[in-house]
């Protein structure tokens, strides 16, 4: 308010001219500090889309997973024996992963 501004200007004007000029300092300060929260915060928007992007690579791919579109290949020691292949041909083979919470 154009009010509130004048009553602290009437206020100001009946201090000494050292505490004015503090608090003149202190207010240039409170400025500075609102320019550099101002300079993190566009820093921070930009590592958050930058991070987006990223994240968002490895949560499409686990989707595809979780919905079946795409299998993960076996590992060495996960290679099933000839009879475990021949019972999986028989029963089938369940894709993606049933039930998951997402």
């Amino acid at each position: 308010d154009e009010d509130d501004e004048d009553d602290e200007d009437d206020d100001l004007a009946n201090l000494p001219k050292e505490i004015i000029r503090r608090i003149t300092a202190i207010r240039n300060m409170h400025t500075d500090v609102e320019d550099i929260d101002a300079l993190y915060k566009a820093e921070r928007l930009a590592l958050e889309k930058k991070y987006l992007s990223l994240k968002e690579v490895v949560l499409t791919a686990r989707n595809q997973i979780i919905s079946g579109e795409v299998d993960v290949p076996p590992t060495v020691e996960e290679l099933p024996a000839e009879d475990e292949e021949a019972a999986e041909a028989e029963g089938g083979v369940l894709a993606g992963v049933p039930g998951f919470w997402l």
